[in-house]
């Protein structure tokens, strides 16, 4: 007896063996926007460098030094007022904050509820760099979230082999509700 599970055009089975399976020509990763994927080369969700922000008050954009680190974005008006210990500003990425740019946009916007940050960079690859960093911060904060809830236990785990640009490769999946999750192995969820 097979459990079938639809996914937009994306169709999974559960067998009574408890693996998951994918259809070789359907790719998990395309299909799933709540996915969160460990790659074979562990990325750096850590990063720093000059953002120009748009101002507050004057609505005039300012360049200013900005660091993630630990899940946590913060900025001060240069790199030698991080060397001095001062306090910077901080930009709380939860499970509420949303990383927004437009195609071929040189400017992101983080919404976080609360207030809307509108930021840019010297070149259109540096801001594709910060927002792909930025959403896999917040996607992994929302999935420790997620994963903390005491009553949200999985519907459905097991291994699913992804197959992606013709490479075959497994990993650990977790279906809460609506979400699915992906990870490299049990130990990681």
């Amino acid at each position: 007896m097979d459990i079938a599970l639809s996914a937009g055009c994306q169709n999974l089975s559960l067998g009574l063996t408890g693996g998951l399976n994918v259809n070789s020509t359907t790719s998990v990763s395309g299909a799933v926007t709540n996915s969160v994927e460990s790659s074979p080369r562990k990325e750096s969700l850590e990063k720093s460098g000059y953002l120009t922000k748009l101002g507050g008050k004057f609505k005039t954009w300012r360049k200013r030094w900005f660091v993630l680190k630990n899940g946590s974005l913060t900025y001060w008006k240069s790199l030698q007022d991080v060397n001095r210990r001062s306090a910077g500003r901080e930009i709380v990425l939860d499970e509420n904050c949303r990383i927004i740019k437009g195609d071929g946009a040189a400017t992101f916007e983080i919404a976080t509820g609360k207030k809307t940050y509108y930021l840019t960079a010297d070149s259109i690859a540096t801001v594709d760099e910060w927002v792909r960093i930025l959403q896999n911060v917040v996607r992994r904060n929302a999935t420790k979230l997620v994963l903390s809830m005491e009553d949200n236990k999985p519907t459905l785990q097991g291994w699913l082999v992804k197959v992606k640009n013709g490479h075959a490769k497994r990993c650990w999946c977790v279906l809460i509700g609506k979400m699915f999750l992906s990870f490299k192995s049990p130990v990681d969820t």
